[in-house]
């Protein structure tokens, strides 16, 4: 999860640099502040995912217990609940849901536009992402 933050950093910082040179006619109305171009690059949510996955990863999360009492939809139980594993369901959720933004909001002719420049760099974001999970699987195994 730290690794998939580390991309996430370096693609911003590309992106930034790729919507700093687009021309005037291309860009948003919310790019016009850096503060407006950082939030439009870098959604909130990434936010609350980074932090759920460092306190998945330093065990922060704790197991519960609900009791549930008769109802018309279930019955008397106990139900036990692992935190992290409902947090990490939930994180790849809305991983899903926000891949599924970004594929809905590209235009092949835009992407077109920008030319080999894009593709460079997610084939540099990705050999350094696996570079970096590489070393990280031989430093811990």
């Amino acid at each position: 999860m730290l690794g998939f933050a580390f991309l996430l950093a370096v693609i911003t910082y590309y992106a930034d640099d790729v919507v700093s040179k687009l021309p005037a006619d291309h860009v948003c109305r919310s790019d016009v502040t850096k503060i407006g171009r950082i939030w439009t690059l870098f959604p909130p949510f990434i936010l609350g995912f980074v932090g759920l996955a460092l306190a998945n990863t330093l065990h922060l999360l704790p197991d519960l217990t609900l009791h549930l009492r008769d109802n018309f939809l279930w019955s008397t139980q106990d139900v036990h609940v692992v935190l992290s594993k409902l947090a990490t369901t939930c994180s790849t959720f809305v991983l899903t849901v926000a891949m599924a933004g970004v594929g809905l909001g590209v235009h092949l002719r835009g992407l077109a536009s920008v030319g080999l420049g894009a593709l460079y760099v997610g084939l540099a974001s990705s050999v350094i992402l696996a570079a970096f999970s590489f070393g990280l699987l031989e430093l811990v195994l």
